[in-house]
């Protein structure tokens, strides 16, 4: 391999000869790119970019119009390709080619190496010999290079578009957007965090970039007309919607895509519920699709850093559930309640829903609901069982989630005590007894912890529970929901 030096001298003295002589600098360049030695090829990357980078600027102007202006088919490809292994060098040489090259050049250039990322990342091996293209295992492309080439290739665009005619414009934009949009399949299925983070910046930028073009162009549109979009969704919706996109869906909740899967599943959802409410088709959400997806909100609603976004995501929760049929709601509602959840703060904001649900549809009262729920909401009492919460000291019981569960599910008695006057769903009947003793149970944990803090003052572990109300404000609730499940009971 020549080294950096002679390189370098070589092409200094075809640059300083005369004007016939520099004509045949491209095709020196030319010979280095193809060559089979890698460090040739970067060696000449290195060169050519010192030698445009030296001078003034009258200097370097020429010089970079003399060796690129009609350069860009010849030198883009070879250098693209050198991305992995001189990032810095490849960069700068193909922000100067398409600066400085003839613009439509520049992008069939840029759009001829994309290509051929596509067709590496889609598996094939691509030769100039026809009978060497075979097909290549996911274990043999290199996506970390392919996603470094397509870097330098958009940030070419980014910096060659505005520089093409004011002409028309939809040719250029509808043979990019097919180009783009189909490298983005194939690379996007093996994007780390880290490219996936570029990809997008760099599509912000270069979409801000074509707008700002397009905008002088001769075909610019005159308006836009709102809701332009609307007419192109499917109406109704499809009732294999939310199954389809699980997949989607699920990768997104699960990855880093989290506010993306969620603003979609929130469209979905909504759309959905407003077909249901004008007696419409409605999306199929399936009990399995829900439990899927009370698997991937849950841990979500109950960690995300961003309040505001808990509680979006837990009204989501509480969308999907009332799309569900009255038979999945129960199932999904036990989903959510029973001990099981590891998210206790879910799980007792999730009565919530229940009483949504039971005060909004009737269907849900029938001997179904507590058949299903009453063995979560009120178990049979057993002191004989260690881990059970009624064996709990005061101190132990304080710092659990149990009497806020507790103060719920009275809360609950009451209001379906008071919701179903038919008594269709044996509230008053069949599980009354079971009822009065769980009722008795919880009231003698309260009888205990009332002595407790009465003897030891206002407990730290209590005021924690509700910051900014005090113990005699928790305890008092927890009383007065004791109260009036019974009161309602005995009604």
């Amino acid at each position: 391999m020549e080294d950096l030096t002679s390189i370098s001298r070589s092409l200094r003295e075809i640059l300083n000869s005369s004007t016939q002589e520099q004509g045949n600098l491209t095709e020196v360049v030319q010979k280095y790119l193809e060559s089979d030695d890698i460090g040739a090829q970067r060696a000449v990357c290195e060169v050519i970019l010192e030698l445009l980078e030296e001078g003034d600027e009258e200097t370097k102007t020429q010089r970079c119009t003399l060796l690129l202006e009609d350069s860009a088919l010849t030198y883009i490809s070879p250098i693209i390709r050198l991305s992995s292994t001189a990032p810095g060098t490849v960069h700068s040489l193909i922000q100067l080619i398409s600066r400085y090259g003839r613009p439509r050049e520049v992008l069939m250039a840029l759009s001829e190496a994309l290509q051929y990322v596509i067709d590496r990342a889609e598996g094939f091996s691509v030769s100039d010999d026809e009978e060497d293209n075979r097909p290549l295992d996911d274990d043999d492309v290199d996506y970390e290079s392919l996603w470094a080439e397509w870097q330098m290739i958009i940030s070419g665009y980014i910096i060659a578009i505005p520089r093409l005619p004011n002409v028309r414009s939809t040719p250029t934009l509808l043979s990019l957007s097919e180009e783009i949009s189909q490298s983005i399949r194939s690379l996007g299925p093996h994007a780390s965090t880290l490219w996936s983070r570029t990809c997008l910046i760099m599509l912000c930028s270069l979409t801000d970039t074509i707008w700002n073009w397009a905008q002088k162009t001769t075909d610019k549109a005159a308006a836009i007309p709102l809701r332009t979009v609307d007419p192109h969704l499917p109406d109704p919706l499809p009732q294999s919607l939310l199954e389809d996109m699980m997949p989607v869906l699920c990768a997104a909740l699960s990855g880093t895509s989290i506010d993306a899967g969620a603003v979609w599943l929130w469209w979905i959802a909504n759309r959905a519920l407003e077909s249901k409410k004008e007696g419409a088709q409605v999306v199929n959400v399936g009990y399995d699709e829900m439990t899927m997806l009370i698997e991937l909100l849950v841990p979500l609603t109950a960690q995300h850093p961003n309040p505001g976004m808990r509680l979006a995501l837990f009204k989501l929760i509480g969308t999907l559930i009332s799309l569900l049929s009255s038979r999945d709601k129960v199932l999904a509602l036990r989903h959510l309640l029973e001990p099981e959840n590891p998210f206790d703060t879910v799980r007792i904001e999730s009565m919530s829903i229940l009483r949504e649900e039971t005060a909004s549809n009737n269907d849900l009262l029938s001997p179904d609901l507590l058949a299903q729920l009453a063995p979560i909401l009120f178990p049979p009492v057993t002191l004989s069982d260690p881990d059970s919460p009624y064996n709990l000291s005061s101190p132990d019981l304080l710092s659990s989630p149990n009497p806020s569960w507790w103060t719920e599910v009275a809360h609950y008695i009451w209001f379906l005590s008071t919701r179903d006057s038919a008594d269709r769903s044996g509230v008053r009947s069949t599980y009354r007894e079971d009822i009065i003793m769980w009722l008795d149970a919880v009231r003698s944990k309260l009888n205990e912890t009332l002595s407790y803090v009465q003897e030891n003052g206002n407990v730290k572990e209590v005021a924690e529970v509700l910051p900014g109300h005090g113990v005699g404000f928790f305890l008092n609730r927890w009383a007065d929901a004791l109260d009036r499940a019974r009161v309602a009971l005995d009604a």
